[in-house]
Formats: C-alpha cells, structure tokens, sequence
C-alpha cells in the first residue's frame, strides 16, 4: 500500500507549468507498480524451475528479487523506466556543468525530461537501514545531503543565463532518496549450509510464518513512524511510504548469504524539489 506522509506545499507545488506534486506521485505510483510487474514476471519464472526440480513452486516467492529491494543499480533501472513513462521526453545520464568549491567540472543527471512544460531534473539515491535502528539516521542524513547537492547543482545548471529560454523552461530539479526499511533475519540467527540442508520444508514454512505473523500487524504503523523520523532528520518536502504485499516481504536472497532469509518491511520515499518560479506562476 502506497500512502503519502507529507505533501508539498505553495504556489510551487501546483503550477501549471507542472506540478511537482503530481510528479511525485505519478514516479512513485509507476515505480511501486513496475517493481509488482518485475516481480509477477520472476515469480511464474521461479515456480518453473522449482516444479522441474520437483520442489513446491509455492517456495518461488522467496526467490524472487524485486529491484525496489535490491540495490541502487537496479533501483535506477527501475526509477528511470518509471520516470519516462510519466515523462515521454527524457533522457538518462544527462550532461551538465556542475560546481563545487568553486571549481566547475562536467557532471550527469541521473534522469532529464520534459514534464508538461518543465524541464525536470531527477537525482536519485537509495539506502537501506533497519526499521528501528536510529543510530542508523547518520547514514541517511548523508546520503540525503549527496542527492541533495546534486539536485541543487542540476537546477543552478539549467538556470545560467547562458542557455536559451526554450533549452529548459521552467526548470525544475528534485532529489529523491529511497530508505529501505528491513527487519533482517528471518530466523534470528544464520544458518550453516549444514543446518539449512537438514531444515526440512515443513520446518521452515513454520519459522517463516512465525516470523511474518510477528511482524506484519504492525509493518504499516512501523514504516509510517520511522518515515516520519527519517522526515525530520531530512527535512525532506515530501514523503511517501510502500508497504509491499505480504508475498513480497519474505526473501531468501541470491548471494554468498542464500541461506538467509530477510524480511523486507517497506520502502520510504524522501524528495525535495528545487523550482525556478517563472513570471507566468
């Protein structure tokens, strides 16, 4: 389920040269719904292999691997297909002149479009923290600051005199940080391979449900608490959560750890856009 925390506010967020509110929840209602359709996909794929390994394909879930829940290369994959739907003109890793410490240097954005009237441009970020682990709020907190910076470079970019007014109309930069929220080990402890051959299926579908039943009545109420922390400690302008459907929370993973299971409680979006208010608005 998708919920908004915290909407954007003022004359900016509504435009009708385009509203960064509608934007928001366009990309993020395109990436949650991209990321289901990644996932339905793999899930017939699993439950193949697994019938042909004489395994229940009903396991196949736990071997799935949504990009939404994986790591920023595949989240970026997955953000920039969202973002062209809602944006028919755009580009990714797109070339700009960024500054720092006074000096200029060439730079990418990670996504440029044209959104109704705006020139937009995307910075993206992904972090994972543990759902009740505010020491981890550091770590945030800096990623937030990087993805920030970089919208603010893309905005002061597309805003030099230099350009022409119809090169980028109304310009517009947001950065985007998305906090995934996991509650670790499905068990509680890791598995030897030893352990893990000798756990028989039964076995672990009780462990599993155990797990999932602790932890699924209150995933919702946890993942809005801690959006509203990593809010505070971003100042971000707009929030919004995703708490997957139960089927998508449990995941046995496919590295050097496949022995683990983890259980993944949601997904929290923080942007803040950056726009240039024309005389128009």
């Amino acid at each position: 389920m998708i919920e908004i925390v915290r909407r954007l506010n003022g004359q900016r967020a509504t435009s009708e040269s385009g509203s960064a509110q509608d934007l928001l929840e366009r990309l993020v209602v395109e990436t949650v719904a991209a990321n289901y359709r990644h996932f339905s996909h793999e899930l017939l794929v699993r439950a193949r292999e697994l019938e042909r390994d004489n395994a229940d394909p009903r396991d196949a879930r736990y071997w799935c691997d949504p990009p939404l829940f994986h790591r920023e290369r595949q989240l970026s994959a997955l953000v920039g297909h969202a973002f062209s739907t809602i944006c028919p003109v755009s580009d990714v890793e797109y070339g700009v002149a960024r500054t720092h410490g006074g000096a200029s240097y060439k730079g990418r954005v990670d996504y440029f479009g044209l959104f109704m009237h705006r020139a937009t441009a995307l910075e993206l970020k992904m972090t994972t923290v543990a759902i009740n682990a505010k020491s981890e709020l550091r770590k945030v907190k800096g990623r937030w600051k990087e993805v920030d910076e970089q919208a603010k470079n893309a905005l002061a970019y597309m805003k030099d005199p230099k350009h022409q007014k119809l090169t980028y109309p109304d310009p517009m930069s947001v950065a985007l940080l998305v906090v995934r929220l996991h509650r670790g080990k499905w068990s509680g402890r890791r598995l030897s391979k030893k352990d893990s051959e000798m756990l028989g299926g039964d076995e672990r579908q009780e462990q599993l449900r155990s797990a999932r039943q602790k932890f699924t009545n209150s995933a919702e109420e946890d993942v809005r608490n801690a959006a509203n922390l990593l809010r505070k400690a971003c100042k971000a302008r707009f929030v919004a959560t995703y708490v997957p459907p139960l089927e998508m929370r449990e995941y046995a993973g496919q590295d050097d750890e496949d022995d683990l299971f983890r259980i993944v409680s949601g997904v929290v979006f923080l942007a803040s856009p950056r726009v240039n208010v024309s005389s128009r608005e």
